[in-house]
């Protein structure tokens, strides 16, 4: 799938600060990071200004491959996770995304451990998760979106379906008491109906899709075999609710 972001719509500070995007973007190279390290697995090397962090990196990339694989997305194209001090973009001037994935050049980038409180700001709701448990789940956010792409079959996931597939799986990879935190942070009751989730909430709410997104996968008879039906098209989600 090649998308691409959209900057015009504005939308709250707080609600931007933690999106961690879907679209094929094509961002300039960072400057002063080292070269690329290999992790044990080679299609996956780490390139940042803290070689402390790579194995780290590739530990938390590797953790996530069974679970990725079980919802059918598996890694066939080597990948580079950049790791940087200040968010890869800025929206409005000064809201952080705090990762992206560029499908042009292969590469996931995202905000360094340190920074990520910072780029969060305290009134986000996914402040309550320790900072290293979230960028954790935001390396297997953004490796979820990669492998995505690199599903030649995979030629009509809109969006909010792509996002549904981040978040599900970034939220499947918390301890159960992380991901509590963020629950009990974005209270949500009763069964997800698939029109609540939907590109206006991914995109100008993404904290309370992500937790509808994994209430909804976590549903029993959901789960994998939802995502592989929307990976091949059997499902889908709806563009805009009704």
């Amino acid at each position: 799938m090649r998308a691409f972001l959209d900057l015009a719509a504005p939308v709250p500070r707080w609600l931007l600060a933690v999106l961690a995007t879907s679209f094929c973007i094509s961002l300039e190279p960072h400057r002063g990071a080292a070269d690329p390290l290999a992790c044990p697995n080679p299609l996956i090397s780490v390139e940042t200004d803290d070689p402390e962090l790579t194995p780290g990196v590739c530990a938390i990339a590797e953790a996530a491959r069974p679970q990725l694989a079980q919802c059918g997305l598996v890694q066939t194209v080597p990948l580079v996770i950049e790791v940087v001090r200040k968010p890869a973009i800025l929206i409005g001037g000064d809201v952080a995304c705090l990762g992206t994935y560029d499908c042009e050049r292969t590469r996931i980038t995202l905000i360094h451990p340190d920074t990520i409180e910072e780029a969060l700001g305290p009134d986000n709701p996914f402040a309550v998760i320790p900072r290293a448990d979230l960028f954790a789940s935001l390396v297997v956010h953004e490796l979820s979106h990669a492998l995505v792409d690199q599903k030649p079959e995979v030629t009509q996931l809109n969006r909010a379906a792509q996002e549904y597939v981040a978040y599900a799986m970034q939220l499947e990879a918390m301890p159960p008491a992380v991901r509590q935190r963020l629950l009990d942070a974005i209270p949500s009751s009763g069964p997800v109906e698939l029109v609540e989730l939907n590109v206006v909430l991914a995109l100008g709410a993404p904290q309370v899709f992500s937790v509808k997104a994994w209430r909804h996968f976590s549903t029993p008879g959901n789960g994998c075999d939802f995502v592989e039906k929307l990976l091949s098209g059997e499902v889908s989600l709806v563009l805009d609710p009704i």
